[in-house]
């Protein structure tokens, strides 16, 4: 079985991914994959592993644009570590504010981070998404959205910060 969780769960590669395509897929591997319906138990453990772990993959936007990224041949994050020019000086700033704002208890300075944290991650979602739209259409794009990525992770980490309890499947990206 591959490692793509396109693949794995036969859903068209595409950021965003389609939510209800997703949950079909995944409702039919686990049928398909049930230890009880199948011959070897142990295999399908193994395989029903990897249709969640897939599953859960393709669920969170950030992964599945990383997944998307990597099954078009793109750079991975330990390969290609810039960033867009001047995201790592604002965000040097920004992690000064918020320091800052967790010493004083500021709730207002807290919210005005998280407002724009949230800013931010829209802003970095639909440059992703635009740039594998341009990526598809013959123009090779894959290492500025390797830094877009990379961008989008350094506003996740921010985001962790704020909001311990943060998830980013569970986020409202619409």
């Amino acid at each position: 079985m591959s490692s793509d969780p396109f693949d794995i769960l036969g859903i068209e590669p595409a950021f965003p991914v389609d939510e209800a395509a997703l949950r079909q897929a995944w409702l039919k591997a686990t049928a398909k994959h049930h230890p009880d319906r199948a011959p070897d138990p142990e295999e399908a453990h193994r395989k029903l592993a990897q249709v969640n772990e897939a599953n859960r993959t393709l669920s969170d936007p950030e992964r599945a644009a990383n997944a998307l990224l990597t099954r078009l041949g793109g750079p991975t994050p330990d390969k290609h570590k810039a960033l867009p020019d001047g995201i790592l000086m604002e965000m040097l700033e920004v992690r000064d504010q918020l320091e800052e704002a967790k010493r004083s208890r500021d709730p207002e300075d807290i919210a005005r981070l998280e407002a724009w944290a949230d800013q931010q991650r829209g802003m970095w979602i639909e440059r992703v998404d635009g740039l594998f739209r341009a990526h598809g259409e013959s123009d090779d794009r894959r290492d500025e959205i390797r830094e877009s990525l990379n961008a989008w992770r350094y506003i996740e980490r921010l985001i962790e910060q704020l909001d311990p309890d943060y998830s980013p499947a569970q986020a409202d990206f619409g």
